[in-house]
């Protein structure tokens, strides 16, 4: 398993660090709505990498295409339980509804990436 989705497992755990580090330790971006910039792109980044390392697993076949709802909930879903895990249990970290609509943009824009480049990536392949 984390041979086939190395890259969205490592991208997931970068996502979990930054968001479990109390506030004070994250780098001051200094531009307005920074903190949901970074959302978006990093589940931009996580939704499109899982895409295509399950299209990647399905062998490319038509099959990927219903399994991206399945990855973009997964995604989303993702986001929401480091949320509510950022107004419960991480330190100096609150629950913020703008950032759930900041990681589902993200994770929306990451799968229709996936969807525009589908074809392309094939022959990249390896990289995956």
């Amino acid at each position: 398993f984390f041979k086939k989705y190395k890259l969205s497992i490592i991208l997931g755990l970068i996502i979990l660090v930054l968001s479990a580090l109390p506030g004070y330790k994250l780098p001051d971006l200094r531009i307005n709505a920074g903190d949901k910039i970074g959302h978006l792109i990093a589940y931009l980044a996580l939704a499109a990498t899982f895409s295509a390392e399950h299209a990647r697993v399905l062998r490319w076949s038509s099959r990927t295409d219903r399994w991206l709802i399945v990855v973009g909930l997964i995604c989303i879903t993702y986001g929401l339980t480091l949320e509510v895990l950022q107004g419960t249990i991480f330190y100096q970290r609150t629950f913020d509804f703008a950032d759930i609509a900041a990681n589902t943009l993200g994770s929306v824009l990451g799968i229709v990436l996936y969807i525009m480049f589908f074809s392309s990536l094939k022959k990249y392949e390896r990289f995956f």
